[in-house]
């Protein structure tokens, strides 16, 4: 039993390094209807890790989560096998460390105004019961359907964008 102790608690010392060595992102660049920071939909599981390095958490069912609160950076994938590809990304933040490929600082006042006066009525209302209210723009990458949402705290074009979630739909 001393022995089984002793092993499980090398087990979980060496397991902590690792965790501290997962690299977290905390700012980057958000393209539309494509990507976040390196990481584009479609790509691999070998490619985010090999871009990003292992995720600081990972699951069985293709999520992969590469920061902790207050930001977000998860990867979710089509399913767990090491095939899968990402299907959807999503991105919070509280500050001026991620911008849009135009160089808008999204998550800063005014970020949802500034997307505005760039797409038009491309930009779209929406609001969920289940999700609360969000902006979406619809596009296309690769001959597929792409959404991305933008959750804001109310129905404004002075809103805080809280979350951004680009997904094949």
């Amino acid at each position: 039993m001393k022995r089984l102790i002793a092993t499980l608690g090398a087990l979980i010392l060496l397991a902590v390094p690792a965790a501290a060595t997962a690299r977290a992102v905390t700012s980057g660049v958000i393209t539309v209807g494509r990507s976040a920071g390196p990481i584009s939909l479609g790509m691999s599981r070998a490619q985010v890790v090999s871009k990003l390095g292992k995720p600081i958490y990972e699951n069985g069912n293709g999520y992969m989560q590469y920061a902790q609160i207050p930001v977000i950076f998860d990867v979710y994938r089509d399913g767990g096998a090491r095939s899968s590809h990402v299907r959807m990304l999503s991105v919070g933040s509280t500050g001026p460390g991620f911008r849009l490929s135009d160089g808008n600082r999204i998550f800063t006042k005014g970020g949802l105004k500034r997307l505005s006066s760039l797409y038009g009525t491309q930009l779209k209302f929406h609001n969920s019961g289940d999700t609360g209210p969000y902006y979406e723009i619809v596009s296309r990458l690769n001959n597929r359907r792409v959404l991305t949402d933008f959750f804001v705290d109310r129905h404004s074009l002075n809103a805080t964008v809280l979350q951004i979630y680009i997904l094949f739909a």
